[in-house]
């Protein structure tokens, strides 16, 4: 990529804390942005945050820690700039590999920049609960300026915005039809308050998010306790709220189950043409407590 800055890691403005110096370069917030930034030296971000057995929204301890792995990363690029300009940050591709399944309690993380230009950025993050590696992850996401986040999330901003709570409900159960090895879920009219919010009212749902109700799905056609292993998910487009979902799962194509292991294929489309948002693959196995 061109433009690098791989080398440059500008402290934090006078007067800011760290924690203060990364809300003043991004769009997003609290709620959502629960995670808290401890450390930032050498181009590596030390960050900490906490898992639920299941949060508010309903995601499971697997999800919520991609939650934390997205925001770690965007976080890493937003202090790796060099100025202290405003920019928003789209995750483009999340992969993520989970060595140890993750319970609720503290993790930490550390996120640092691969790759950086004025249009993308990529890192690396990993995470762990005390001397336990949890997780390894690469996300690649689109960096958006100030006036392209204008541009596209403004029209997009909803009345409601000021008075209904983002990031405070789960998703609602929608309808589920099964085909022979293909379970659908669809969901009508995504509720703001389902999704993460941005200073412009605008709300999305996470690629967290999506990756976690494709694993609860997958996990309905594994028929057994099971929890995520790996995901690869490459994220086209956004789901707004107001918006119906359509999410899809199904075997991966030649894919037999292996040391009680499971690949499935995910997808989700949103709007009245189901245009596609996101699709990937997942690796489920089998959990060693129900």
């Amino acid at each position: 990529m061109s433009d690098r800055n791989l080398m440059s890691t500008p402290g934090t403005p006078v007067g800011l804390s760290l924690e203060e110096t990364v809300l003043s370069r991004v769009f997003v917030g609290p709620p959502y942005l629960a995670l808290r930034p401890v450390a930032w030296q050498g181009g590596l971000l030390g960050a900490q945050a906490r898992l639920q057995l299941r949060d508010a929204v309903g995601l499971s301890p697997e999800a919520q820690l991609l939650r934390h792995v997205a925001l770690a990363g965007l976080c890493a690029g937003a202090l790796a700039q060099p100025d202290d300009t405003r920019r928003h940050y789209i995750v483009q591709e999340l992969h993520a590999v989970v060595q140890s399944a993750p319970e609720a309690g503290q993790i930490e993380l550390s996120s640092q920049v691969v790759d950086l230009d004025q249009r993308s950025l990529r890192a690396e993050v990993h995470v762990s609960s005390g001397t336990q590696l949890l997780a390894s992850s690469n996300v690649l996401y689109t960096v958006l300026s100030g006036e392209a986040f204008g541009r596209l999330f403004a029209r997009r901003q909803r009345e409601e915005a000021a008075v209904v709570p983002d990031w405070s409900r789960p998703l609602p159960a929608g309808t589920r039809t099964r085909t022979g090895d293909r379970l659908v879920r669809e969901v009508a009219a995504l509720p703001a308050e389902t999704c993460a919010g941005t200073l412009f009212g605008a709300r999305a749902l996470p690629a967290s998010s999506l990756v976690g109700h494709l694993t609860a799905l997958a996990g309905e056609l594994f028929a057994q306790p099971s929890s995520l292993m790996s995901v690869g998910l490459q994220v086209s487009d956004l789901c707004w709220a107001g918006e119906d979902l359509c999410f899809e799962v199904r075997p991966q194509e030649g894919a037999e189950e292996q040391d009680g292991r499971r690949a499935y294929a995910g997808s989700v489309h949103a709007g009245p043409h189901r245009r596609l948002v996101a699709r990937g693959q997942l690796v489920l196995a089998r959990s060693s407590h129900p």
